[in-house]
C-alpha cells in the first residue's frame, strides 16, 4: 500500500497547489480591481464574485493540502515507529489465527485483509491486529515477527513480509 499513499498524497497535494494558486490569482486580481484589500467587498457585482470565489477556490487549496500534510505526516509518524521498535523493541513471534477483509476499504474493487496475530507478551498472551495488507497476507497458522515497546505494550509493528 505505500504506493496507493504516495498516491493519495500526490492527488492531494496536487490538488490543493492548484486551488491555491487559481485562488491566490482570482483573490490578486480583485484586490488589483479594488485598489486595496480594504474595498474589495464594496466592488460592483461581477468583480464581487471574482473575490467570493478566489476566497473559496484558496479555502479549498488549503483543505486538500492539510490532507496531503496529514497522510504524510501519518506515514512519517508509522515508520519512525517502526524504526525505532527495530532499535529498541523486543521481538516475539506470532501465529497468525484469523485473516479478516476489510470492508471499509475498497480500492478498484479490491479489499485489504488483516490479520489477527496471537502472541505472548511478557504481560501474557494477546491478540494483536495488523495493518491493511493488500499485497501478501499470510495464512491461518503462518508465524510472523512483533515487534513491541515493553514499557508500552499498545506501542507494537506486525512484520508480515509482503511481495511486491
Amino acid at each position: 500500500m505505500k504506493r496507493g499513499n504516495f498516491v493519495i498524497k500526490l492527488v492531494f497535494g496536487i490538488l490543493g497547489g492548484i486551488f491555491l494558486l487559481v485562488g491566490a490569482g482570482l483573490l490578486c486580481g480583485a484586490i488589483a480591481l479594488a485598489g486595496d484589500l480594504r474595498s474589495i467587498f464594496s466592488l460592483p457585482e461581477e468583480e464581487l464574485a471574482l473575490a467570493i470565489c478566489g476566497t473559496v477556490f484558496f479555502s479549498i487549496g488549503l483543505v486538500f493540502g492539510l490532507i496531503a500534510v496529514g497522510f504524510a505526516l501519518g506515514d512519517r509518524r508509522a515508520a519512525r515507529l517502526a524504526e525505532e521498535l527495530r532499535q529498541y523493541g523486543t521481538r516475539v513471534q506470532g501465529v497468525v489465527v484469523e485473516v479478516r477483509v476489510d470492508r471499509s476499504v475498497r480500492v478498484n474493487g479490491f479489499s485489504p485483509r488483516i490479520a489477527l496475530v496471537r502472541c505472548r507478551f511478557s504481560s501474557g498472551e494477546v491478540t494483536l491486529r495488523s495493518h491493511r495488507l493488500w499485497n501478501h497476507c499470510p495464512l491461518e497458522g503462518d508465524v510472523v515477527d512483533v515487534l513491541y515497546d515493553p514499557m508500552d505494550e499498545k506501542r507494537y509493528v506486525i512484520e508480515v513480509p509482503e511481495i511486491l
